[in-house]
């Protein structure tokens, strides 16, 4: 074998490199333009902080607004979605009156003292002061008249003076400064089918002034019987039927007359009745078969009107006057009666319940019809139409520029300016009766209470039972509509009640008259 030389080379040149890929075009101009960058990042760090900026701005401006409604009548205070139980009040029938309870529920407030009165099945009347915690400071026992030789019970009713007035118009139940408190005792004479064959129950009635710090007695005017009664500031109105007239009566404080009007029974009916209402420097007398407008500072006849009156009646702002009859259907006929003299019967349909009116509207009525073919209507207080829409209106409330109802099996937001829907969400149960605290709108029924958002979204939710131990409620998951019937277990009714202090509760009466009360914290 043959060995043959080998000569080896180097190649001093390097190898060369893996191709690179080629850098983005963006990426690329960004790295030149390193003050682009920099703006970018501080309009994006602008416009983060503009978004937390505007959602607290949006969330103070709701807060705001909660607030302001706070101060509005019917408003209840915020709604805890956990419906804790601050207070669970319980009263039998057994037990005698229930002041303690009553408190919560009326009665006057003058600084810590809540002045109340209750019913009795003995002769004696009972008003009681009741402290801030519940705790009875002082009782007074209120006898009948000498005149009265048998009777079948007794009721007192403590009040502020009162005004039948729409919603807006009427002032959030306050604490007075008051000298004394008025209450109106009625007794109840046995029924005798033989004189009274209606069924009516003859009642003896005296007007009583009381000092609040110890229910001292100040002033007691016993009235003749039957007589109405309605508490104005420094007195009372007072109206008693006869045979064929209605005699008004303007009262001070301890009785005294201070005027008298007689004004003749426009009907002939064969048990009379009569019944005064209070607005600012008005009165509205309702009787049957016509009514009639006095001056309350000297009791001048200032109007007369035909008809109507049995279903109740208001003065409204601008001088108009609202009659209802009580004749025919759920909804009596309602008769507007305008300053001018002219009238109108708002097309047959009545005035609408409005549990909260905030103004937002200015000065409206709420009307509607009943029945399948019934519509609500929003109205001016001289009875002129803004706008309609179709379904039977159970209960609404007047807040920011809108109107939120329960029309037929609906609720319902619509816009107040024309009555475009802006929202609506299916009920299913029409004894359906709305609230709110300003936050969510509550849909109460005596067996659910239902909260939404007021943009329609359902937000919390709460069940009413009634269970061997008593009546609770039970927080739960949102709910797309009331549920209907009673309370688990039956028997008896329920009302869901804005308190005085704008706290929401639960009144519970059982079919044998035994009573609970919840007061939601």
């Amino acid at each position: 074998m043959t060995l043959h030389d080998v000569e080896l080379v180097e190649d001093d040149e390097p190898a060369a490199p893996a191709a690179r890929d080629e850098e983005p075009a963006a990426r690329a101009w960004l790295r030149r333009h390193p003050g682009v960058v920099v703006a970018l990042a501080v309009v994006l760090v602008g416009a983060v902080g503009t978004g937390v900026l505007l959602e607290h701005r949006t969330r103070q401006r709701d807060a705001d607004r909660v607030a302001a409604l706070q101060e509005v009548p019917g408003v209840l205070r915020p709604v805890d979605p956990a419906l804790p139980v601050a207070q669970h009040l319980t009263w039998s029938a057994t037990d005698g009156p229930s002041v303690e309870n009553q408190a919560l529920l009326a009665g006057v407030q003058v600084g810590d003292v809540t002045v109340v009165g209750d019913w009795d099945s003995g002769p004696d009347a009972v008003v009681a002061g009741v402290g801030a915690q519940g705790e009875q400071l002082w009782r007074t026992t209120v006898p009948p008249p000498d005149r009265v030789d048998r009777q079948q019970g007794s009721y007192a009713s403590c009040t502020e003076p009162l005004q039948d007035s729409p919603p807006r118009d009427r002032e959030r139940p306050r604490e007075l400064t008051a000298d004394v408190v008025a209450c109106v005792v009625q007794w109840s004479r046995p029924v005798d089918a033989a004189t009274a064959p209606d069924g009516r129950v003859p009642t003896v009635v005296a007007l009583l002034e009381l000092d609040p710090s110890d229910g001292r007695v100040v002033h007691r005017a016993d009235q003749p019987d039957d007589a109405s009664v309605t508490r104005v500031p420094g007195g009372w109105v007072t109206s008693l039927h006869g045979d064929d007239d209605v005699v008004v009566r303007l009262l001070a404080g301890d009785g005294t007359p201070r005027w008298s009007t007689t004004l003749p029974l426009p009907g002939a009916e064969e048990y009379p009745w009569s019944h005064a209402t209070v607005r600012d420097d008005r009165v509205l007398v309702m009787m049957e078969g016509g009514s009639a407008l006095l001056a309350l500072p000297d009791g001048a006849v200032l109007a007369r009107y035909p008809g109507g009156g049995g279903g109740g009646g208001m003065i409204l702002p601008g001088g108009s006057v609202l009659l209802h009859d009580s004749t025919g259907g759920v909804r009596p006929a309602a008769h507007l009666h305008r300053p001018d003299g002219t009238a109108t019967d708002l097309d047959g349909e009545s005035l609408g319940w409005v549990a909260v009116d905030d103004g937002s509207l200015g000065d409206v009525l709420l009307t509607s019809g009943e029945g399948e073919d019934a519509r609500t209507t929003l109205r001016d207080v001289d009875g002129a139409v803004r706008w309609r829409v179709d379904g039977e209106l159970r209960s609404a409330l007047v807040v920011d520029g809108s109107v939120l109802a329960a029309v037929g099996d609906e609720l319902v937001r619509l816009d107040g300016s024309d009555g475009h829907a802006r929202w609506r969400v299916a009920l299913s149960h029409e004894d359906v009766q709305l609230m709110t605290d300003g936050a969510v709108v509550l849909a109460t029924s005596p067996t659910r209470i239902d909260a939404w958002t007021y943009d329609g979204a359902p937000t919390w939710s709460g069940q009413v039972r009634r269970e061997d131990g008593g009546v609770t409620v039970r927080a739960g998951t949102p709910a797309p509509s009331p549920s209907s019937g009673r309370p688990r277990g039956g028997g008896g009714g329920t009302w869901w009640v804005a308190l005085r202090d704008g706290r929401l509760a639960l009144q519970v009466l059982s079919g044998d008259g035994d009573e609970e009360v919840l007061v939601l914290g």
